[in-house]
């Protein structure tokens, strides 16, 4: 990445941190009241430690997905298009319910009080359901393969078979009784939201809320894929080098994170993939966390948030600080009994260093370069949501590079030539 001398104090500690607990992918980005000033990658992108891992590179960011979904949820309340105190589930309850999902076996729910559980439950993880009991994640390996061969199912069960199953098992607590972090109720929120948005998370997320002020190459987020041969040209490779089953093709081996769990049926919940910074215009935008998640900051501030995301061989951290300063840290190994919690860890860090350094802030962004052919001389720089504001030169770009067109207020008209 751009090499920022105002935060160049963070470069070598962030270095060391990764090299001692043998982290060997990480990118870490920091904004500053919206501006990414600060982005950059640490390490490699493949396993052979040949290709170094750009500042642009895209990771599976896990549970930071669940921040995308309440965005949605409270974007469709604002509008009057959802209620949060709808019910989530329609079971047979005179006010009846927005999903119309038989529960499996049916038709009776395995718990009369999942006809209960409103939107708001869901959305606060106080739907009854408790991945720390005995029932566990009802989202995990293990019930994927329980309910594929209870159900009968050729495949892997998708999103409405897995809330068909779960309706037909008992909750844990009662819903409003307790706050338990849930999976399976972000799995249920998104289709919940599904019908009343009228399309995908990611397509809600890029045309009604992030794109509404700011500008980014869908390349930047999008759903990520369980196989190896599916991942995305800038992800790293995911370090957790276990062998487990592949439930994709269950006669194969591969490492855990390359088929050893259904990653496409976390779409709501831990499926996105994203580069730092649409995840930092994220956190400039929205409520991580607390009572006001998913809700747009105020221009009187917010309190200080945060949100993680961990899959085995990748863990994301996602920070909006009342400080006006956005952190990022995004790394590839997780999981194992093997590594600490390289996320918070390296939020810290840099939090500890800017309130030791108090550096003067860079009024330049960092994310991306734009050009504009009008003035081809220039040599600076440009960012996601100022196009043309600075300028850089298009003969500096190495050969073979791929660049993205955006339409602009640009008045040149010529032909665009490469010579080899």
């Amino acid at each position: 990445g751009k090499p920022v001398p105002e935060l160049s104090f963070l470069d070598l500690p962030i270095q060391l941190y990764l090299d001692l607990e043998e982290i060997n992918a990480a990118v870490v980005g920091v904004s500053y009241f919206g501006e990414i000033v600060y982005m950059r990658g640490f390490g490699w992108s493949d396993r052979e430690l040949t290709n170094l891992l750009q500042e642009t590179a895209t990771f599976r960011v896990a549970s930071i997905t669940k921040t995308f979904t309440a965005a949605m949820i409270m974007d469709l309340v604002d509008k009057n298009i959802l209620d949060l105190d709808e019910f989530a589930f329609n079971l047979g309850q005179p006010q009846g319910g927005i999903l119309n999902l038989e529960p499996f076996p049916g038709p009776e729910p395995g718990d009369s009080r999942l006809a209960e559980v409103t939107v708001r439950h869901l959305l606060f993880h106080e739907a009854g359901w408790d991945r720390d009991s005995d029932a566990g994640d009802l989202t995990g390996r293990g019930s994927e393969l329980l309910i594929k061969g209870e159900m009968g199912l050729t495949n892997l069960p998708t999103q409405e078979e897995t809330i068909r199953w779960v309706l037909g098992q008992p909750l844990q607590n009662a819903p409003g009784d307790s706050t338990d972090y849930s999976n399976v109720g972000y799995m249920a929120l998104g289709l919940v939201a599904a019908p009343k948005s009228g399309t995908d998370l990611l397509s809600y997320v890029r045309t009604l809320l992030l794109t509404t002020d700011v500008w980014f190459p869908s390349e930047e987020l999008f759903h990520g894929r369980g196989l190896a041969e599916l991942q995305g040209p800038r992800e790293p490779y995911y370090n957790f080098e276990f062998n487990w089953s592949n439930l994709y093709k269950p006669s194969q081996e591969v490492w855990a994170p390359y088929g050893g769990w259904n990653h496409e049926l976390k779409e709501y919940y831990g499926r996105i993939v994203a580069s730092a910074a649409p995840l930092l215009h994220h956190a400039h935008r929205y409520s991580l966390n607390g009572v006001d998640r998913g809700q747009p900051i105020l221009p009187s501030g917010h309190p200080s948030m945060r949100h993680g995301g961990a899959l085995f061989g990748a863990r994301s951290e996602l920070w909006q600080g009342s400080d006006g300063i956005d952190i990022v840290v995004m790394t590839n190994r997780y999981g194992g009994g093997v590594t600490p919690d390289s996320g918070s860890d390296i939020r810290n860090l840099v939090m500890d260093l800017i309130d030791e350094n108090q550096p003067t802030w860079p009024t330049e962004t960092v994310d991306c370069r734009w050009f504009d052919f009008a003035y081809p001389w220039t040599e600076q720089e440009g960012s996601y949501d100022r196009p043309y504001s600075e300028i850089a030169d298009l003969g500096n770009i190495p050969a073979w590079s791929k660049v993205k067109f955006k339409p602009g207020s640009s008045s040149w008209t010529g032909i665009i030539t490469r010579a080899h």
